[in-house]
């Protein structure tokens, strides 16, 4: 097996490279989530060790980001001193397949590895339900009362911010940074692609779900709001 580890602790990377490199698996390392993504596109692996707090980008974000591209279905563990309930619901939510929680027992870290590698890649289906949405992430599929929306990546990613952050609402900074990173458009862009997903998950429909916020961004809702 040939394993990524993306971790900002230099000494925690090298006791896990050390320890698991004895039972023969392959290990790369990563300090940020910059450096995981070239990683990942340069080369392939079986399973991914990703830590929560990383600079700029944590690993909750860096984990939704590879469960939106279809070509990054490998298994990945969590491996983080936040051991909250509510931490570990955020991490399975962003599309993880397991959570171990520091400190830890390298024999117990190795046993989760090959228990996910005997399963094969992550088939988690990652199913949401959001009053009359369903989404599959994996698959980037959207129903609303069962019928099948079609929505690009950026509209689809839209989306799932807006569920995500329920009930608050999202800032236009918040979106244009989520579609577009560093390479800012003009605001017209993003009033575009708003315009374009209320007509596809709303017009058809007596209920409008997105609704603009004055003077802070976008939100969506269900009925009972």
């Amino acid at each position: 097996m040939k394993i990524l580890i993306v971790e900002d602790d230099l000494d925690l990377a090298c006791s896990v490279i050390d320890y698991l490199s004895q039972s023969g698996l392959t290990l790369d390392h990563a300090f940020n989530a910059v450096q995981a993504l070239k990683l990942l596109d340069e080369y392939s692996y079986d399973l991914i060790i990703l830590d929560v707090i990383l600079p700029k980008v944590n690993g909750f974000e860096l984990c939704e980001k590879l469960r939106f591209n279809d070509k990054f279905t490998l298994p990945i563990i969590f491996l983080t001193a936040m051991d909250t309930l509510e931490n570990k619901i955020l991490g399975f939510n962003s599309g993880c397949d397991d959570y171990l929680v520091k400190p830890f027992d390298l024999p117990e870290l190795e046993c989760r590895i090959f228990a996910l590698n005997k399963r094969g890649q992550s088939t988690n289906v990652n199913e949401i339900i959001f009053g009359e949405l369903i989404l599959y992430p994996l698959e980037r599929k959207v129903y609303r009362n069962d019928n099948q929306i079609f929505l690009n990546k950026n509209q689809f990613n839209i989306l799932m911010e807006l569920i995500k952050q329920h009930p608050r609402a999202v800032t236009r900074e918040k979106l244009i940074e989520l579609i577009w990173e560093d390479d800012v458009p003009d605001t017209d862009s993003l009033r575009s692609h708003i315009y374009r997903l209320r007509n596809l998950i709303d017009k058809p429909y007596l209920f409008s779900m997105i609704e603009t916020v004055n003077r802070i961004g976008f939100r969506i809702r269900d009925k009972n709001q």
